[in-house]
């Protein structure tokens, strides 16, 4: 039962309440991590000072992210909602996957930065049979 709980509670800090102030949606999520993947473009020192807050907001977000995708496996029946990353991919190239999924799907940046990462994972490391 704890692990449930445990699960349960990473899922829901993926989202924040759309009764508060603000939404962690995809337009939030497509302007913090288009900052971090600008700086891993442009290998710029002063981009981490200038945008440390959307930087370290994406590196965390992108890493749990990647953590509830792991041990939600076990609990997903249909394997088209699946994710299988392989571990020789790197946090910085999953921010470069989810960008591009934003950028190219405008008509999702309303939906919540959880399904909008899960979406864009699983369209690019579905689990092959």
């Amino acid at each position: 039962m704890g692990k449930y709980l445990c699960l349960l509670s990473m899922l829901l800090a993926l989202n924040v309440n759309a009764k508060q102030e603000f939404a962690v949606d995809g337009s939030f999520l497509l302007e913090h991590c288009g900052k971090y993947v600008s700086y891993l473009d442009s290998g710029d020192e002063k981009e981490i000072s200038k945008n440390i807050f959307s930087i370290s907001y994406c590196q965390g977000f992108i890493e749990a992210t990647r953590q509830v995708s792991e041990q939600m496996q076990i609990f997903i029946t249909d394997e088209k909602l699946k994710s299988c990353i392989p571990s020789s991919v790197r946090n910085d190239q999953l921010a470069r996957v989810l960008v591009k999924s934003l950028r190219e799907n405008p008509d999702w940046l309303h939906k919540s930065a959880g399904v909008n990462a899960w979406a864009s994972f699983v369209n690019a490391y579905p689990c092959l049979d």
